[in-house]
């Protein structure tokens, strides 16, 4: 990443586990899934991406994480909430 032009403004992460429950090609279905967490009480955060092959990516996560514990802890939350999530590193 620090080869990267944009790479200066790296950093670590202190909080390495978060969980996506989405992954969509349109921002238009990104928006609605974070409204639904909303209304559910959860805070999610949108990650934008691009590659050339793929286009743009919007992943909708829930949290940061410093220890894999509480980030399971909070995928069963989701999940009794109807919502399927994975865990990732951000």
């Amino acid at each position: 990443l620090r080869k990267k032009k944009y790479g200066k403004y790296a950093t670590a992460i202190p909080y390495p586990f978060t969980l996506q429950v989405g992954d969509y090609g349109s921002l238009t279905d990104a928006k609605v899934m974070l409204e639904s967490l909303r209304k559910l009480g959860y805070s999610g955060f949108l990650l934008v991406s691009y590659e050339e092959s793929t286009g743009a990516r919007f992943k909708v996560i829930v949290g940061a994480f410093k220890m894999e514990e509480n980030a399971i802890w909070m995928m069963k939350r989701l999940s009794k909430s109807g919502l399927k999530s994975y865990l990732v590193a951000p």
